[in-house]
């Protein structure tokens, strides 16, 4: 029940400052749409790609188990689109060395990217950490222009004419136009290819489609064309570097033939002309048909012999590189050269499983399970290739001695017939093997170069990023949403700050919320200083001050009980909060309605109340209190109708001894008989004793608190007295409290008779 009424409690405090969050929702308004003009506008792109998925029909060849799966794939690939290499080659791609600005609303620079409004030439970028200098640049005439930039919290100005190199904090560049508008700013900047880097890895967001091999890229920037370019050139440089990794192995094997073909021609043309050489000197024309007979069946052998010889070389190189490869890092192994269909397998199996080992460390660690399976892979792979070569030269070695035993016989053949003769057909055999060998590695060239030109790359675009129309932040209505939002927020934390911080009461709210006592009426702000010398509720009895005195009377009728005479009790926590200013106009207003009001002057040691009446001080309550004055000597007649007044006197030695004597009790017992109302101005209870014991005589006890004066602690003494000290009909009244601060329930008082009741009987029985 507790937790129910501080919620309302919170709900009220809320609800009564009402105008505070209004104040703060308006506030925030007014910065949202602040916010919206200064705000630069993020622009959004997308694109999507699908890789390489073909892994099954190799796999299955060599029986390898399905430990690759979708994911780990697309996050390799990921990698190399967030590699520097592609992301380099992308920001290279745009051409764009420069980058150019203009001034929009409330001075900010926006980026103008394709436009290049000034053509500069770029000389020398400093090394080291670029300057991030923001250049300003505007023509003067079609000779000159003026160029402007912060150094040191400087700024420098220049006059420039176009086509001169500057020198300029660290860069060397030349302006050769404004191609542009002359009487317009432009701004610009040279990039750094690191901190465009980091931008572009910064915006750059890939994800993929779960269970698909597509991967879909997203990038985010102020400038919607830059966003929709970086996207598109990163597509595009990812294909060429998939193409250039899968053509590795093929430009290996290419440059080997080349280097192979380029010896060979050495040797065609010196067999040329040492037979040329050889049929001038003798001049001879034509040979033998045996002859002839003889050089085919020898050029045939000798053209199969150095076939076999470089297919034997390419298999070396074959195999020094598989040995060489110990690290399992090397470029894919090429089919140039190869002609064993089973070695061609193998070949393609290794390539699938050292591609996969390659993409799969971008992922993991080379300890991991899935590394350490492919290596094994690769190991038996490579030895069985090893193997299967090996197998190929004890095979090539019983070729070649068979070819070389049918060219020695014909050679022995050749031995018989006319030496000139025999000599041309050895050197005609020369060249024509020569030009064989030349021809064959001829069309392994040509094989080399359609295998390159035939390499795709295996990542294709689905979707090219198009260009964003419309901004994706701020949105106007989340922005005012958000800032509402925040601003009802702040409201209600400014409205329990103040509560919290602020160390006075200015707000019913608090009053409310730290005590049970009812408020039995609020004395409105009078205009003026208030003062004891003036009865206001008599001398202004129309005013809206007056009005509100009235209003506390009326409330008094629920509290008298009945009986004939009343005693009421005036008290504050300090000096300074109107008691005695609500004790005169008090008395006042009851004056009015004929009844006979008596006011006890029951500070003794500091009243002021004989000011009001012009009377001294010299003689009064403490005087009869300590037997040196009779009783009808003490009650002095007011020039007021119907009220008497009765000075403070002296200050004694002991005033609170003597309040709390057996005479202020037969004091008050016997005016009582004579008034209707008898009011004690008394000392404030916060810093003396002396109001205990009027207090407990009283029949009715007030507790003002004034607007601005009173601490939120003083809230919770009428509690604590009416508890500890069992006071009759506590009551708090508050005083100079402005209009928009009245509060809501005394006006009620009637109906919450009840609520007194139940207080008073909780204290009388707590007691």
């Amino acid at each position: 029940m507790d937790r129910d009424i501080n919620y309302l409690s919170y709900y009220k405090i809320i609800t009564d400052k009402w105008y505070y969050i209004l104040t703060a929702v308006a506030l925030s308004a007014i910065g949202a749409f602040v916010f919206l003009k200064m705000a630069i506008p993020d622009y959004h792109s997308d694109a999507s790609i699908k890789v390489d998925d073909n892994k099954s029909e190799l796999s299955e060849l060599i029986s390898i188990r399905n430990i690759y799966d979708r994911s780990s794939k697309s996050e390799s690939e990921k990698s190399i689109l967030y590699s520097r290499n592609v992301l380099t080659k992308a920001i290279a791609a745009l051409h764009y060395p420069v980058e150019f600005y203009t001034a929009g609303d409330y001075y900010r620079i926006t980026s103008i990217y394709p436009q290049k409004p000034v053509d500069i030439y770029i000389l020398r970028i400093p090394k080291g950490k670029i300057r991030n200098t923001l250049f300003q640049i505007e023509g003067i005439n079609q000779k000159e222009y003026k160029l402007s930039y912060t150094l040191n919290d400087s700024r420098i100005i220049g006059r420039h004419t176009y086509g001169k190199k500057l020198n300029l904090n660290g860069f060397t560049f030349i302006v050769n136009a404004i191609t542009s508008r002359h009487d317009k700013a432009y701004y610009f900047k040279i990039n750094d290819l690191n901190n465009t880097l980091a931008q572009v890895t910064q915006s750059l967001i890939i994800d993929d489609n779960q269970n698909t091999n597509i991967l879909n890229l997203h990038y985010t920037d102020p400038n919607p064309y830059f966003a929709r370019d970086i996207l598109n050139a990163i597509l595009k440089e990812y294909q060429a570097y998939d193409k250039l990794q899968r053509s590795v192995s093929i430009s290996q094997t290419s440059y080997y033939i080349d280097t192979l073909l380029k010896n060979m021609a050495l040797v065609l043309q010196k067999s040329a002309e040492r037979m040329q050489q050889f049929k001038t000197a003798n001049q001879m024309l034509n040979m033998s048909s045996s002859g002839e007979t003889l050089l085919q069946r020898l050029s045939a052998l000798e053209a199969e012999l150095q076939r076999l010889e470089i297919q034997s070389l390419l298999t070396m190189e074959l195999q020094n590189n598989l040995k060489s490869n110990q690290e399992l890092n090397n470029p894919n192994f090429n089919l140039q050269g190869v002609e064993d269909p089973q070695l061609t397998g193998l070949i393609q199996k290794y390539n699938f499983l050292l591609d996969q080992r390659t993409k799969d460390l971008t992922g993991a660690p080379a300890q991991s399970e899935v590394i350490f399976q492919i290596d094994n892979e690769l190991l038996s792979i490579k030895n069985a290739m090893i193997n299967n070569i090996n197998s190929q030269h004890i095979k090539n070695k019983k070729i070649h001695s068979h070819l070389s035993g049918q060219i020695t016989t014909i050679r022995k053949s050749i031995e018989t017939i006319p030496a000139l003769e025999s000599t041309f057909i050895n050197l005609q055999s020369d060249y024509d093997v020569n030009q064989k060998v030349y021809n064959y590695l001829s069309e392994k060239k040509l094989e080399a170069h359609i295998s390159t030109a035939s390499v795709t790359s295996g990542a294709q675009i689905i979707d090219q990023a198009i260009l964003g129309v419309k901004p994706i932040y701020p949105i106007t209505a989340s922005i005012y949403k958000d800032f509402t939002i925040a601003g009802f927020i702040l409201g209600i934390v400014f409205i329990f700050a103040m509560r919290k911080l602020n160390p006075f009461l200015y707000e019913i709210e608090s009053i409310e919320h730290n005590s049970d006592i009812p408020i039995i009426g609020s004395i409105r702000n009078h205009i003026g200083i208030q003062d004891n010398n003036r009865i206001i509720s008599i001398e202004s009895p129309a005013s809206l001050f007056s009005e509100s005195i009235r209003a506390m009377r009326a409330n008094l009728d629920y509290l008298v009980d009945g009986k004939h005479s009343q005693v009421i009790c005036i008290t504050s926590e300090i000096a300074g909060e109107g008691k005695s200013f609500t004790s005169l106009n008090l008395a006042g207003t009851l004056c009015l309605i004929n009844k006979k009001v008596l006011i006890i002057a029951t500070d003794l040691r500091k009243s002021q109340l004989h000011k009001t009446f012009q009377m001294s001080k010299d003689k009064g309550l403490s005087s009869y209190l300590e037997g040196k004055l009779s009783l009808e000597a003490l009650c002095a007649t007011t020039k007021y109708n119907n009220l008497d007044f009765i000075p403070a006197g002296p200050v004694p030695n002991h005033p609170a001894e003597l309040l709390h004597s057996d005479h202020m009790s037969h004091l008050l017992d016997t005016l009582k008989k004579k008034y209707d109302f008898i009011i004690l101005d008394s000392a404030p209870v916060g810093l003396v004793s002396d109001s205990i014991p009027l207090m407990r005589m009283a029949d009715i006890n007030f507790f003002v608190l004034r607007y601005g004066k009173s601490r939120l602690s003083a809230a919770t003494l009428p509690d604590r007295l009416a508890k500890d000290f069992n006071l009759r009909h506590m009551a708090i009244v508050l005083n100079a409290f402005k209009e928009d601060q009245q509060p809501k329930r005394y006006y009620n008082l009637s109906s919450n008779k009840q609520v007194y009741d139940r207080y008073y009987k909780l204290i009388n029985h707590s007691s």
